[in-house]
């Protein structure tokens, strides 16, 4: 025992040494962590940029040096049908000291940007020669240059902006071609014009006449007609993929080139595609007692569009021979071809004609003057016989 106490005198500063530190150690960790909750990291941003890395007497030049970079490297494009437009972020101004008395720690702010009155006409002066007059002016200008200056203060990098989304009201009910088909019946164009008065053409879609107006109470002449005048009045238009078959005769009321045939029975339809994410209509309006017009309507075309009917391939008619033997001299409207060894009467029954191959060709000119051509579709009428009576007399008697 006497052993013990004496240890315990001999060691005690060294236990009460131990005891401290330990206190102190758990005092320090204590107050780091108290420190550490009361004061986390900055959490401070420009956009994109975060700036919690960065004392506040640093964040002038990196700033200026991201924004720099934001601009040279961010990508903002403006879109509509088949065209496409990089908008020159340089044309924006950056304004760094509106920028700087703005920010506010802990949270994530905004740059400021804005056009100059002589940037502004710049850029818009480029999208009426990327998109067209026709386009640009229905385009809501100051709505798309206030989107592009809230997205370039948040510093986004990769944009695209539909050109659509800033046309001005209405711009769906532009006019943009019409057709007028004639010499129907009276019939036809009361019962069309009682039944059908718009076609709604859907984005990125076929669509077919069968499909669509079967059930309705048309005649096939009638929804051939239909067809006809759909099939002029897009033609001059993006749609394609046309499908359909053609009358063997012309009616009075198609043209060539312009002639739909439907049989439901025979399931001969006509269809069509639009490739574009918007809607078009077809207005059907009658126009006198034996006229409709159909009328393209949405929103405006970036290309021009033009058709040309050429007459491809000629098909030759052929020429059939009856035999007569009543025909001589005195028959009237005779043809005599006389030989050396025969004579040849000759009774014009029939005349015929030619069959032909018609190409419907498109031609698409580009808002910067390059047009380009391709067949649409083709046609065939086919040949019609030139037929004669004959008789062939041999000289020296019959």
């Amino acid at each position: 025992m006497r052993h013990f106490i004496l240890y315990f005198k001999r060691n005690i500063y060294f236990m009460i040494s131990i005891i401290t530190l330990f206190i102190a150690v758990v005092f320090a960790g204590t107050m780091f962590f108290v420190n550490d909750i009361s004061n986390p990291p900055s959490s401070t941003t420009l956009g994109s940029v975060y700036l919690g890395a960065y004392e506040e007497d640093q964040y002038d030049n990196v700033i200026n040096n991201e924004i720099t970079a934001y601009i040279d490297g961010a990508v903002f494009e403006i879109s509509y049908q088949d065209s496409m437009f990089d908008i020159p972020l340089s044309l924006f101004e950056y304004n760094h000291e509106q920028t700087m008395s703005s920010i506010i720690d802990n949270q994530v702010n905004q740059a400021y940007f804005s056009i100059s009155d002589e940037n502004k006409v710049i850029l818009e002066q480029q999208l009426e020669l990327n998109f067209s007059n026709r386009v640009y002016s229905v385009v809501n200008v100051d709505d798309l240059m206030s989107q592009i200056i809230e997205d370039m203060g948040h510093m986004t990098s990769l944009k695209q902006y539909q050109l659509a989304d800033y046309f001005v009201e209405d711009t769906n009910q532009s006019v943009l071609n019409q057709v007028t088909v004639r010499n129907i019946s009276v019939a036809d164009v009361s019962q069309i014009n009682q039944l059908v008065d718009q076609i709604i053409i859907t984005p990125n879609s076929r669509y077919s006449i069968l499909e669509n107006l079967a059930t309705l109470d048309l005649t096939n002449v009638q929804l051939s007609v239909i067809s006809t005048g759909l099939l002029e009045v897009l033609a001059k238009s993006h749609i394609n993929g046309f499908m359909f078959n053609s009358n063997p005769l012309i009616p009075s009321w198609a043209t060539i080139g312009y002639n739909v045939r439907i049989l439901r029975i025979n399931q001969y339809d006509f269809s069509f595609f639009n490739s574009f994410e918007y809607t078009y209509y077809v207005n059907i309006e009658q126009t006198g007692q034996t006229s409709l017009s159909f009328t393209l309507t949405g929103v405006p075309f970036v290309n021009e569009y033009n058709v040309e009917i050429e007459n491809k391939i000629i098909i030759p008619r052929d020429t059939i021979y009856y035999e007569n033997d009543l025909l001589d001299e005195f028959t009237p409207n005779i043809i005599i071809e006389d030989a050396e060894f025969e004579t040849t009467y000759l009774l014009l029954l029939q005349d015929g004609y030619d069959g032909s191959i018609y190409y419907i060709n498109r031609s698409v000119t580009d808002v910067f003057g390059t047009t380009n051509q391709y067949k649409l579709y083709e046609v065939q009428y086919n040949a019609q016989s030139r037929i004669y009576e004959q008789f062939v007399v041999e000289k020296g008697g019959i």
